[in-house]
């Protein structure tokens, strides 16, 4: 089962359109495991902050090397937190009213996991728009081909 199948039923029944756009020719040389534990946290970060009704985008590519794009249309994140939410323990919202649960600490994880393959996750926001997650892996050299 891959990742998205196994976020499949719970968007759905959060009232969440998933849509996958995934270059079929997509390689990369990278451990299976911490790209899984990557792409739970930011489905679950999606799910989390996007409203009913909303749409996550799951999309694969070459972009110079693989990367995989989760877009949500959450709320977005404000400009001032945008680098702070891969530090631990470190919310978009840190208020006490806040409408999701959680440590804070998945972003920093999927970060730290990322660049120890080689790779990074950074974001982009418009706040009241979504977000856009981008992992991006270390390119397949032809000698692991």
């Amino acid at each position: 089962m891959d990742v998205t199948e196994a976020y499949r039923e719970g968007l759905a029944e959060k009232g969440l359109e998933l849509e996958i756009r995934c270059d079929p020719y997509v390689r990369a040389h990278t451990d299976p495991a911490k790209v899984w534990q990557i792409l739970m946290n930011l489905l679950s970060n999606a799910r989390k902050f996007t409203e009913p009704g909303g749409k996550i985008i799951v999309e694969c590519a070459m972009d110079g090397g693989p990367t995989v794009r989760v877009q949500n249309s959450g709320r977005g994140i404000p400009e001032d937190m945008r680098e702070t939410i891969f530090e631990p323990f470190t919310q978009g919202d840190g208020s006490l009213t806040r409408p999701s649960e959680g440590m804070g600490l998945g972003l920093s994880i999927s970060r730290q996991l990322a660049r120890d393959m080689g790779g990074d996750l950074t974001m982009t926001s418009v706040a009241g728009e979504g977000c856009t997650f981008t992992l991006s892996l270390a390119p397949v050299q032809e000698s692991d081909a």
